[in-house]
């Protein structure tokens, strides 16, 4: 199957010829915790905040709590309380909403202050920092995990607006008490990745010391009325891939990748391999032309009038031994678009009978072209 690119004003860029798509050998969030990062609930998440409660618990029993819930709704305190999960968590997955409160004249840091306190460890800052230029911003301003890393990007709204984190954490790894691995955590703020796998070199601030138990989950309460809503969490078990031994060595085999490991490539319809591309913003992609008008295709060219030659091998490997790969059923064939809607729905054959053509190339005139076979060498 073929498919055009193109840019912002519309001109053709190239064609591409689509190969079976591979999967990465690695498992997506094995060790990691890229890949997994998404704002839809799976089914076995735990609702934390919804319309109908919450399940959140005073951090300290000595300190009455002053968060207020109405409509789904979870408002932190205004003085100095927070509120955990009943729960503990190492490796999770977690989607929360949150909107801040604006305070004027204030110390940037008091002026819609709160946090989501990971494992009561790890603090990713919420604040109102909508505005506030790429200069002059701080590791401790919104979406900084708390005075060690700032954002990536800068994607805060401003007070007033529902905004999002959706949080993929895993929990350093310990042996005894020594730290084997550092805790890792990508989090997308309004849709937008601004920490990706980052490795949390130590606790934040004023976060509890690292240990390998996990912990709860904290919303701090620091003097701002900052509002909850819609938060949801799923475990996940995000240990490390292990090391397969390599199979000893055949006679006449090239070792490469294990058999085992070589992901399934299932040949793919022109609507499932358009979905499968991932393309920069400002890029698109359809459809030109595809099977059955032209199969095994292996070059092409564009002449002057916008037509597309296509070399198809059509014998080439029937089967995994190359069985009848000298049949002469090769071809090129002339591929025209006589509507100008950028798909060409017309097809003829210019020289048909070859046996495995190679390329082509226009030459004063003429077409050129290249096979093995001495019978219809071009």
């Amino acid at each position: 199957m073929f498919i055009s690119k193109k840019n912002r004003t519309g001109m053709i860029l190239a064609a591409l010829m689509i190969l079976p798509s591979l999967s990465l050998a690695a498992e997506v969030g094995k060790g990691t915790t890229k890949g997994i990062v998404d704002d839809k609930r799976p089914k076995d998440a735990v609702q934390l905040l919804d319309d109908k409660g919450h399940l959140f618990v005073p951090e300290s029993e000595k300190v009455a709590s002053q968060w207020m819930f109405k409509d789904g709704v979870l408002t932190a305190s205004p003085k100095w309380d927070s509120v955990v999960t009943p729960e503990t968590y190492s490796d999770f997955r977690m989607h929360l909403e949150f909107n801040v409160n604006s305070v004027p004249d204030v110390d940037a840091e008091k002026n819609g202050n709160s946090g989501v306190y990971i494992q009561k460890r790890y603090e990713l800052q919420i604040l109102n920092s909508h505005g506030v230029p790429q200069d002059d911003y701080k590791a401790s301003y919104a979406g900084s995990m708390y005075r060690q890393k700032m954002p990536d990007k800068l994607v805060s709204k401003p007070a007033g607006e529902w905004q999002t984190y959706d949080i993929v954490f895993r929990a350093a790894r310990f042996a005894g008490d020594k730290k084997t691995e550092n805790a890792r955590i990508t989090v997308k703020h309004n849709g937008v990745i601004i920490h990706d796998d980052y490795a949390l070199t130590n606790k934040t601030g004023a976060g509890t010391k690292e240990g390998s138990e996990p912990l709860p989950i904290k919303l701090q309460g620091h003097h701002n009325p900052v509002k909850f809503r819609n938060i949801w969490i799923q475990r996940l078990k995000l240990d490390a891939l292990k090391e397969k031994p390599k199979p000893a060595k055949k006679k006449g085999y090239t070792y490469v990748v294990p058999f085992d490991e070589i992901p399934p490539s299932p040949a793919l319809t022109p609507k499932e391999a358009l979905e499968s591309f991932i393309l920069h913003k400002d890029f698109e992609i359809s459809t030109v032309v595809n099977e059955p008008e032209v199969q095994n295709p292996l070059a092409l060219r564009f002449d002057g009038d916008g037509r597309m030659w296509v070399v198809e091998m059509r014998a080439y490997m029937p089967d995994a031994n190359g069985t009848g790969e000298e049949e002469p059923i090769g071809r090129i064939s002339i591929h025209e678009d006589t509507n100008d809607d950028g798909v060409y729905d017309k097809t003829s054959v210019f020289l048909d009978g070859l046996n495995q053509p190679r390329s082509i190339a226009f030459y004063k005139g003429c077409l050129l072209y290249t096979s093995p076979s001495p019978r219809d060498r071009g």
